[in-house]
């Protein structure tokens, strides 16, 4: 049984990008397309095809000829980390050139959203 999560899809634009490829297949769900939509929006991913009904076909951007996917850090925890409100906006100080990936109730946020709608 295939695996569909956010490590998986990591794992595979990783594996794409070392090798150059400008475009590749994968196998998404609806939790793995919402996280393409958010790389899409902080310009990891230039676009993305649907090919057939559970299958896209990803491009990954390149500025010269390095991925931007290597400004992004990812981390993942079996137990989950809540963070406070306050927690955000002290990381919002430290990390203000990237990006932290929040699952919340509302899916998934970056933090400077999560800090505009006020959840912690």
């Amino acid at each position: 049984m295939l695996r569909l999560d956010y490590t998986f899809f990591i794992n595979q634009l990783k594996i794409n990008l070392a090798q150059k490829s400008f475009f590749f297949d994968t196998i998404t769900n609806l939790k793995v397309l919402n996280f393409i939509k958010l790389l899409y929006k902080l310009g990891v991913v230039r676009r993305y095809l649907k090919v057939s009904s559970k299958k896209y076909r990803i491009f990954p951007n390149w500025v010269g000829n390095r991925s931007t996917l290597a400004r992004i850090k990812f981390f993942q925890k079996k137990t989950p980390i809540k963070l406070s409100y306050k927690a955000l906006k002290l990381l919002n100080l430290y990390t203000f050139s990237s990006y932290i990936l929040l699952n919340t109730d509302n899916g998934l946020l970056t933090h400077n959203e999560a800090l505009q709608r006020r959840k912690g």
